[in-house]
């Protein structure tokens, strides 16, 4: 099985692939916006496993450029994927920012980022032998904003979060319904949250509320 994990360098992510890590049935595909974090966990990971079936990309979903090239590089080495962990996100943060592409960076990370990278991998996840799996981390509260996505006129981190979520239950909902419907290549789609939400970031956020994010 080959698997993609974004976020992998941290959090969930990390537990996840230390987990399949331990599978000599499988390949992983961790994608992270740290370097330094993703060597670190390629080493950590090949320690567990054989090196070769450890591969990392480095993408900061806050940049839509980065998306783009973290495509073409999977794309270019990967004629398939068995499964792809939707899990990297932004959690607490001091202050609304804006990223490159004039986003809200919780809107572009927790959803749009992954809206992209998924539609641009549908095509690896149906040639799966297996059948393709997408696996969402999806919390289950918050709204969307219709009149104002990037939160311009009224900002706070738990909103930003929630309506990032709220869009990516809506993402992988749609398209469980497309492919239940559609005849052909089959890929499979779900979404989970934990009952507890535990931002990662957030040890790190509180030392200086001044500092940048942390990485992933």
């Amino acid at each position: 099985m080959k698997a993609l994990i974004t976020g992998g360098t941290n959090g969930m992510g990390k537990g996840v692939a230390r987990a399949l890590a331990a599978n000599p049935d499988v390949e992983l595909v961790i994608l992270g916006r740290s370097e330094a974090r993703l060597q670190e966990m390629s080493a950590e990971l090949s320690s567990r496993s054989a090196p070769e079936r450890i591969a990392c990309v480095r993408a900061n979903l806050a940049r839509l450029r980065d998306v783009r090239a973290a495509i073409n590089e999977i794309r270019a080495l990967h004629a398939s994927l068995d499964a792809v962990f939707v899990n990297a996100g932004l959690g607490y943060a001091p202050r609304r920012e804006e990223t490159e592409d004039g986003l809200d960076p919780h809107f572009q990370v927790n959803y749009l980022s992954h809206f992209m990278l998924t539609l641009n991998l549908l095509d690896l996840l149906e040639a799966s032998q297996r059948g393709g799996r997408i696996v969402f981390n999806a919390t289950e509260f918050g709204e969307i904003n219709w009149d104002d996505l990037q939160m311009k006129q009224k900002w706070d981190f738990k909103s930003a979060v929630g309506q990032g979520m709220i869009a990516k239950r809506m993402f992988y909902t749609q398209l469980h319904e497309l492919y239940a419907a559609r005849s052909g290549p089959s890929v499979s789609c779900f979404g989970f949250r934990i009952p507890k939400t535990v931002w990662s970031n957030q040890l790190n956020s509180s030392r200086s509320r001044c500092a940048p994010w942390p990485p992933w």
